[in-house]
């Protein structure tokens, strides 16, 4: 067979095969060389790969019943026009254009090998790795056998020459052995097994442990462990994105001992070095390393609590229709006598109008799902069902709830980490990061999860794909960009300037590669660039219009944000208050997982503590971190200013081969973390005139604020100490906003009369909140 491959570009690949590096005193030359070389020859290259099966006569493993031949080609315009730029003395462009075509050749021929592996895989078969002659243990000659028999099925116009090389030049054969009763392999090209060690494309072998599961990966030297980590999409924790500051990135290293910097060793433990624990983004390979790396994480305490609101004007109804009688004598459409029938003139989607026609006999009785009662979404002749999914994509979790939209219940649940999680715990470090990647990674991660979230819940739940109605997201602004694959740049530096923070509506084949989901996908509308549809959908959810009195709304996690009613508007706020309420940034800090240490509490200095998912401890997240800090200070071990009395480490637990600790810098990162939010919450009850006693309500959303032991809130100072006998948590808000949405007739305007009521404070400007900032640092 014959297909046509893509022309790939990597400009990184060839300037480093030139020698040429963002550093060097050339680079910028060669650059536009590079660029010049590609506009004046790419059109004209044309990539196209060949491959055909045939029985194994012992070209390979005698397990294997099938070999694959293939050939990968760039054609002959290529040779010709290196020829021709050193011809005209233009050696750098010759050089440059070679290079190229050894970039594309070898890329081709790894999307060669992914078409392949797909195609067998669908059909159960397994393929070896692949075999090049002369480069393996296979003669050079064996290119004729594979090129005739390539020639038997297409026209390829390859020649050999006397030395049995190809012409074009830029040409590759190889084989695979395949069949479904041998192991797959977990590499394409086995470099271990390659005699050309001069070979530019040559990769040293990364063997990953993980749990049970064994991976084999083949880089290129010099690569940066934690960029290998995570473009394979591997979990691990880079709260700081590889800043070198966080000290997350842990792996442990079972092959030969890596120096370690005295930077690192600041941030691991004498445990984690006795143990050969290293921290991936310290770290380049130069040989064959093998590392092994946690579990992929469970999402057992990810807060998804909330409750679906009674509404008297649901937004999705069943219209019952008793049939339509056609007549040659009325010119009427179906649509017009359904209307007719239902004294109502609906509106149909091109999605109704398909079910309708396909209703072969009319007169029969029809069921019609109508939204907002408006609005014929779908047309059956039997019982329709109709579901829809609200999700809330949080800077660290992503929850997806499965609603059925007529009976107003809950189906099932799907919890699980931020897929984007290695490229920063906080906004910031993930804008950062998208803004300088090309292939928009997190913008394919987060819709990728989503997409996989929602089939895992259809297929638990045996239900259809058509059967999905409406989907309704909220979450961050940041968050939202990255799903929609916007451009998060302005969002992080001053006047912090949005694109659009409407409501807005799309078709799920815009914003997910999913041929089998079919419907509208909502994104809720945000106040700011910091005050996101997260927040609004929790003012939805809460409420918080018709509340009375005076209410702050607080949801603490990996940013802090704050709104406060009163009788004629919303107040509101977001504070940079970072990611140690998330258990970032504190040495032995985790996420809310399994094995994070959750609360505690102290009986004489002997301290009781429990675990999420009763295993052994692991960690401390955000809610175990005040709690230790307030028992600390209830019993003169912490003083006022933050310093630990006795040393600069508190042990909350050990055993033979872990030690749980808070650390001197563990408290500085709370203290910056608490002022900040209670820093916000003072602004806003100056700005709006009143005093905390004047607070009727605190409302605390999110996952930290439910696991959240308030009184100790109230002694380490994040919480006032007049709202202690006023707070009332109400879950996972975001979630909730996203699910009333769907249900409640006409929320849209709901969402607009929130907008219209919300004024946004941005306290990076404000003199008030830097005064309080510095007052609520101490405890």
């Amino acid at each position: 067979m014959k297909i046509k491959l893509e022309k790939t570009q990597n400009k990184k690949i060839v300037m480093d095969m030139m020698q040429c590096y963002e550093d060097s005193p050339n680079y910028s030359e060669y650059s536009q060389i590079y660029d010049d070389v590609i506009k004046e020859t790419l059109e004209h290259i044309s990539p196209v790969g060949y491959y055909t099966e045939r029985d194994n006569e012992d070209y390979i493993d005698s397990s294997c019943e099938k070999v694959i031949f293939c050939i990968v080609s760039l054609g002959c315009y290529l040779d010709e026009k290196v020829k021709e730029y050193f011809a005209d003395n233009d050696f750098l462009k010759g050089m440059m254009l070679n290079t190229i075509g050894d970039q594309m050749l070898f890329d081709n021929s790894s999307s060669l090998y992914n078409r392949l592996k797909k195609e067998y895989t669908r059909q159960g078969i397994h393929l070896t790795s692949r075999v090049e002659p002369g480069t393996c243990e296979i003669d050079i000659k064996f290119q004729k056998h594979i090129l005739d028999v390539i020639n038997e099925e297409e026209n390829t116009d390859i020649d050999l020459t006397s030395g049995y090389m190809f012409s074009p030049g830029k040409t590759l054969s190889f084989y695979y052995g395949a069949s479904a009763n041998i192991e797959p392999s977990l590499i394409d090209h086995d470099c271990r097994k390659c005699s050309n060690t001069t070979c530019a494309f040559r990769k040293i072998t990364l063997t990953i442990r993980q749990g049970q599961e064994v991976h084999e990966l083949q880089v290129k030297k010099g690569v940066n462990l934690l960029n290998i980590l995570r473009t394979h999409e591997f979990p691990i924790d880079a709260y700081c994105s590889g800043k070198k500051s966080c000290g997350k990135c842990k792996v442990k290293l079972l092959s030969e001992p890596m120096p370690l910097s005295d930077e690192e060793k600041k941030l691991l433990t004498d445990q984690d070095m006795a143990q050969g624990i290293i921290l991936a983004c310290f770290h380049h390979l130069y040989e064959d390393t093998t590392i092994e790396i946690k579990p992929k994480k469970t999402a057992s305490k990810i807060q998804s609590d909330y409750h679906i609101n009674a509404t008297a004007q649901p937004k999705y109804t069943l219209l019952n229709v008793p049939g339509i009688t056609e007549s040659a004598d009325n010119n009427k459409s179906a649509t017009a006598l359904i209307n007719a029938c239902l004294q109502h003139p609906y509106d149909y989607t091109l999605h109704g109008l398909k079910d309708l026609s396909h209703i072969k006999n009319l007169k029969k009785d029809m069921q019609l799902l109508c939204r907002d009662n408006q609005t014929i979404l779908r047309v059956h002749d039997e019982t329709i069902r109709a579901y829809g999914v609200g999700i809330d994509i949080g800077t660290t979790t992503v929850v997806i709830t499965l609603i059925d939209l007529i009976h107003h219940q809950e189906i099932g649940i799907y919890k699980h980490v931020n897929p984007q999680a290695p490229y920063g715990a906080d906004v910031i470090s993930r804008i950062n990061y998208a803004v300088k990647d090309p292939e928009s990674i997190q913008t394919s991660l987060i819709r990728k999860e989503i997409s996989s979230g929602i089939h895992t819940l259809l297929e638990k739940h045996h239900i259809a794909s058509e059967d999905i109605v409406d989907i309704t997201i909220s979450g961050n602004t940041t968050m939202q960009y990255l799903l929609m694959g916007l451009n998060p740049y302005k969002l992080s530096i001053s006047p912090f300037t949005t694109m659009d923070l409407s409501l807005q509506q799309y078709h799920t084949k815009e914003l997910f590669e999913d041929k089998d989901l079919d419907c509208q996908v909502t994104l809720l509308p945000g106040i700011s660039a910091y005050i996101g549809s997260d927040i609004t959908s929790g003012f939805y959810y809460s409420d918080l219009l018709h509340q009375k009195g005076n209410v702050l709304f607080i949801d603490i996690g990996t940013n802090g944000e704050i709104a406060l009613k009163t009788d004629h508007k919303i107040l509101c706020a977001a504070t940079a208050a970072g990611p140690a309420f998330e258990g970032a940034n504190i040495k032995c800090g985790m996420g809310s997982i399994e094995g994070a240490i959750c609360s505690i509490t102290s009986d004489n200095d002997t301290l009781s503590y429990d675990v999420i998912g009763h295993s052994s401890p692991k960690g401390i997240c955000g809610s175990a971190l005040v709690d230790i800090t307030a028992e600390l200070l209830n019993n003169n071990h912490l003083d006022t200013t933050g310093k630990l009395v006795d040393s600069d480490k508190f042990v909350i637990y050990k055993d033979h081969d872990t030690e749980i600790a808070l650390y001197q810098e563990d408290i500085r990162q709370l203290q910056l973390a608490k002022s900040a939010v209670a820093a916000g919450v003072s602004v806003l009850v100056k700005e709006a005139g009143l005093t905390f006693d004047q607070i009727d309500t605190l409302l605390l959303a999110g996952g930290f604020g439910s696991n959240l032991n308030v009184a100790n809130a109230v002694t380490i100072g994040l919480i006032q100490k007049e709202l202690i006998d006023k707070t009332r948590v109400i879950g996972n808000s975001s979630l909730g906003g996203s699910v009333n949405y769907m249900i409640e007739q006409n929320s849209d305007d709901i969402f607009d009369v929130i907008a219209s009521k919300c004024h946004y404070i941005e306290l990076s400007t404000n003199m008030v909140f830097n005064e309080e900032y510095i007052m609520n640092m101490y405890f």
